[in-house]
């Protein structure tokens, strides 16, 4: 904490420089450590364990091998940040650029204090690592003082491949006593491939007063072989649990594939979330909430929760009686997308759901991709509850969250997306013709005509076809919803070879065919990115316009920095009649009102 005054005895008030004022929280003088190495990592840990001060950690850009540790019993909170150039004047956010890596063989980095205190770790990539608890990362803070804060925050990082008995990812603890409070905040982080037997991809433990927040983050393919795929949450009494802006995709446990809650006490919030195509062997395959005493209270408001499978409650399965007692603890579900039947949902003392849940196709983009926008039209869209408790501001890409009169269901908002058009240039657009039937390999081409060909030649010969784009100028994080190609007829020779070829397949290059921006003749048979990137059918958009839609799987092929060419061809190369029949379709050497298009719609985070 910086301060411009420090008050003493007999009120003395002495006017310090503000370069000597770096103070911990209690008071202490703050030290930093910029480390590069490992040994220097390893060091500045040990030192900061004992040094009477807060200290910050910065660990500059680069991979770091090994099994970090922080112990101490000392009052005075750690701060660890990743990114920084050599002499730690400057730094990137991005957290694949410091890599803690733990060969397999204990917590990649432990931060334990048992004392409370404040624990800040962020914008680091933590992997390989393999333990009891807190496979990537370990973090515990408590103590017994009376009126303390115990908090500890991780933010802007990366875990994967990382394994453990409870936290495969991360295992994060506070244990405070009455008087004083816990607070664990894990915010905007991936967490990806880990594992463990309960809590794949993080366990959360929370005694006593405590505050757990997992926002904003996305979980992805993590397993338990018992609890909690991607998350498990452990509450303690009078506690508080909020998860909202989260996207708990593809994983998988024994109960709660995508998330296994735990809330014995206190208020529960699961608000705007994705639980998408998570599974469990027995129970909740998204979702397995499990309720503690009476007066435990859950609400889960405007989360999609689609397409989970498990042994029993596919979306949601929900303990509403832990004691038995036939008091069962409150759980509201209001405006939330999920399978309401018998197989979507189970509730152990049932209650009437409320007519505001949908169960309808989200109509997300593409989640197989990683893609979790809602695409126009969705029925989700302005189908939340704006009065939801603990609603957030802003949604997972840091827009405002309510855009339009009503809050969307889901992690994000719905907003209408960029859109940016593409001409076809000339230099690398044209037909080029085979060289012998069915050889399968160019044998001449033309880049200059205002038109180029799809069909055969009277030789049996196949003509393929390149359209170049420059996308370059498209945002690097560009999410892409939408990619539409427009092709206009000119003429047609011959017999019409949608009849007799079938349609035109669509290949794809990120950048350019034969690794030249210039039309070739190797552009015939070269090496595609992704072949059958969509088909053009017979019958036009409007006037002389073909065109389709590129499959989803298409659009990591979509160049932000350079060129993203096409080639077409029908899908029969030859009609055997040795009569040519071909179409006519205006190339880039056209006017610009007849040039081929590129469609590219997009969202930024």
């Amino acid at each position: 904490m910086v301060m411009k005054m420090l008050v003493v005895k007999k009120m003395i008030i002495f006017m310090l420089p503000i370069f000597s004022l770096f103070l911990s929280l209690n008071g202490s003088h703050a030290k930093d450590f910029c480390v590069d190495t490992e040994s220097k990592l390893y060091a500045a840990l040990t030192n900061s364990q004992s040094n009477g001060s807060y200290d910050t950690i910065r660990i500059v850009t680069g991979i770091y091998n090994g099994n970090f540790i922080y112990a101490s019993s000392e009052k005075y909170g750690l701060k660890i940040e990743g990114g920084y150039s050599q002499d730690c004047t400057s730094r990137t956010r991005n957290p694949s650029a410091t890599v803690l890596d733990g060969n397999n063989s204990g917590s990649v980095l432990v931060v334990s204090v048992n004392k409370g205190v404040q624990i800040d770790i962020k914008n680091v990539t933590v992997r390989h690592g393999n333990a009891n608890q807190g496979g990537g990362i370990y973090a515990y803070c408590g103590g017994i003082e009376d009126n303390t804060k115990c908090s500890i925050s991780i933010t802007n990082s990366i875990f994967t491949e990382n394994s453990a008995g409870k936290g495969g990812g991360a295992y994060l603890d506070t244990y405070m006593n009455w008087s004083s409070f816990g607070a664990i905040v894990f915010d905007n982080n991936l967490i990806t491939n880990n594992s463990a037997d309960y809590g794949g991809g993080v366990f959360t433990n929370a005694f006593n007063s405590a505050e757990i927040k997992l926002i904003n983050n996305l979980f992805l393919h993590n397993s338990s072989n018992g609890s909690g795929g991607g998350i498990n949450t452990s509450s303690g009494l009078n506690g508080r649990t909020i998860l909202y802006n989260n996207i708990l995709a593809k994983n998988s446990a024994q109960h709660g594939g995508g998330a296994f809650l735990d809330h014995y006490d206190g208020d529960l919030y699961v608000i705007n979330n994705d639980v998408i195509e998570n599974s469990s062997t027995q129970t909740g395959g998204g979702i397995r909430l499990d309720m503690g005493v009476d007066d435990s209270r859950a609400f889960l408001h405007n989360n999609i929760i689609w397409e989970n499978l498990s042994g029993s409650g596919n979306d949601i399965y929900i303990q509403n009686d832990w004691n038995n007692n036939y008091l069962p603890s409150l759980v509201r579900l209001l405006n939330n997308d999920f399978d309401k039947t018998h197989a979507g949902l189970y509730i152990q003392i049932p209650f009437s759901v409320h007519s505001s849940n949908l169960n309808a196709n989200p109509l997300l983009i593409a989640p197989a991709n990683g893609n979790f926008y809602l695409r126009k039209g969705s029925p989700c869209i302005n189908a939340g509850n704006n009065n939801a408790p603990e609603l957030p501001l802003y949604d997972k890409s840091g827009s405002t969250r309510i855009y339009s009169s009503t809050v969307d269901m889901g992690a994000y908002e719905y907003r209408a997306p960029f859109r940016s058009e593409f001409r076809s240039q000339a230099t690398g657009d044209g037909w080029v013709l085979e060289s012998a039937e069915a050889s399968g390999k160019g044998g001449s081409f033309n880049k200059s005509g205002v038109t180029f060909r799809l069909g055969d030649d009277a030789s049996n010969r196949q003509y393929r076809s390149i359209l170049s784009f420059d996308t370059s100028t498209l945002p690097d994080d560009a999410i892409i919803s939408e990619v539409k190609l427009r092709i206009n007829k000119q003429n047609l020779v011959g017999a019409d070879p949608f009849t007799s070829l079938g349609n035109i397949i669509l290949d794809v290059r990120r950048g350019a065919f034969s690794n030249n921006d210039s039309l070739q003749i190797t552009d015939f048979q070269a090496i595609v990115s992704m072949s059958k990137a969509g088909i053009i059918r017979s019958k036009p958009l409007r006037g002389s316009w073909y065109g389709c839609n590129l499959v989803t799987d298409a659009f990591k092929f979509i160049n932000r920095t350079g060129l993203t060419q096409f080639r077409l061809e029908f899908i029969t190369g030859t009609n055997k009649d040795r009569v040519a029949d071909y179409m006519r379709f205006y190339s880039g050497n056209a006017g610009p009102a007849y040039q081929p298009e590129l469609i590219v719609s997009y969202y930024k985070p």
